[in-house]
């Protein structure tokens, strides 16, 4: 069956409309197999039943009553959790006029260091971390603010990945290294520069990463 008789087949069983609307035709020829990719629901499954057709949709639909559900009740974290990963940045920022500024900070860290699309999103990140608004230090934990006000004025931070234009770094070489190795199939380097304490807007260490958040303020 072809991807494109798979996609007919879910439409036939009654497969939700706005699901179907969301598939993403580039990897489902590069897997063989339809893949559906909305903000809710992703699908992926060479088994296409009207039993399956029946899960998704509740699925769907029960989420679609909870995100509702948690925007009525002003629950944001659990409206940004309601979306599949890669989508969770793009519902941080559609609620983000909503929130003080001290839960934006506090919601902008564990969808950061929950997300694996830092580069994909790199100019929504580097708006949503370079925001004026107050109460920033709620950004980090008081651990991670004290060990980055430690840092020297000026220190060296690394990158392994395709550019240098991410703003995911680290103080670790070691770890620059490895996210180099991680896809041989991938062409990368190891960047590094030296920059401000000023100008590193967070320190994370719950990835064990020993991550910097740098916006590419200044090079000295």
């Amino acid at each position: 069956m072809t991807i494109y008789d798979q996609h007919k087949e879910w439409e036939r069983l009654g497969l939700n409309f706005k699901i179907l609307k969301s598939v993403c035709w580039e990897t489902s020829l590069q897997l063989g197999v339809v893949c559906f990719k909305h903000p809710l629901l992703q699908i992926f499954e060479f088994t296409i039943t009207k039993d399956r057709v029946d899960l998704h949709n509740k699925e769907f639909a029960n989420k679609e009553k909870y995100r509702k559900e948690a925007l009525k009740k002003k629950d944001y974290s659990r409206y940004i959790w309601l979306h599949e990963r890669y989508y969770e940045v793009r519902a941080f920022n559609t609620i983000a006029p909503r929130l003080d500024d001290k839960t934006y900070w506090k919601l902008l860290a564990p969808v950061w260091l929950c997300s694996e699309n830092g580069y994909q999103y790199r100019k929504l990140w580097h708006k949503l971390f370079s925001s004026d608004r107050g109460s920033r230090e709620y950004l980090m934990e008081p651990e991670e603010r004290d060990f980055l006000k430690s840092l020297p004025s000026r220190f060296t931070i690394y990158r392994g990945a395709v550019d240098d234009k991410g703003i995911s770094w680290t103080l670790s070489e070691e770890k620059a290294e490895w996210f180099h190795a991680r896809f041989p199939h991938v062409e990368t380097k190891v960047f590094s520069r030296k920059i401000l304490q000023e100008n590193a807007v967070a320190y994370f260490d719950g990835r064990n990463e020993q991550e910097i958040i740098y916006l590419g303020f200044d090079r000295v």
